[in-house]
């Protein structure tokens, strides 16, 4: 589904949502994929407070703790901008979520850790930090270091926030040391096989 479709004249961000969530994974994947930059910046803006967010968003209480939960995303960026976001649940009352990106960067920027948590500067949304580090790691996962060299610009005093638009797919927008960049992504979530 082509998100021009959706989105134009005005967005009807219940619409496009009920619309999500009813095309299963790969047309939630295929409309994302074909999201631009405006249109993110649309949807970053209007979902604020549409849908409030839960850690169960990025994974679900069904989800073993340390089982990665892959997110694949989109970001606004004119090179490079598929990727993935992938977190754990550390322990099953964990107030808070271990991940990391994926990206064909990975190996030259790093893999981008960050520790998620629901947002105290907006309720509803989350906030993904990566300049706090996991405190530990699944077992596939390799080491859990800081941003290094190229990785310190791209992810040094990093914060993102991240905003629920339906039950799979959410919109977020990155913050460097308190100040909104004109940067925003859109991520969806992968349901494991059952």
């Amino acid at each position: 589904m082509f998100p021009e479709t959706l989105l134009a004249p005005s967005l009807d961000l219940s619409r496009f949502a009920r619309i999500l969530d009813e095309l299963g994974h790969t047309g939630r994947l295929d409309t994302i994929r074909h999201l631009t930059a405006a249109d993110m910046a649309r949807l970053f803006e209007a979902a604020k407070g549409h849908r409030a967010l839960s850690l169960e968003d990025f994974v679900p209480a069904a989800v073993a703790a340390a089982t990665p939960v892959i997110h694949e995303g989109k970001n606004s960026l004119p090179l490079f901008h598929d990727f993935q976001k992938h977190m754990v649940r550390p322990e099953p009352d964990a107030d808070h979520l271990w991940g990391r990106n994926l990206s064909s960067t990975t190996r030259f920027i790093g893999p981008g850790c960050f520790v998620a948590r629901l947002a105290p500067e907006e309720p509803g949304a989350l906030r993904i930090d990566y300049g706090e580090l996991p405190k530990g790691k699944p077992p596939t996962w390799p080491e859990v270091v800081p941003p290094r060299l190229i990785g310190w610009f791209v992810f040094g005093g990093l914060v993102d926030i991240v905003r629920g638009v339906s039950s799979h797919v959410a919109i977020g927008r990155g913050h460097r040391r308190g100040k909104a960049l004109d940067a925003y992504f859109a991520l969806c979530r992968v349901d494991a096989e059952p």
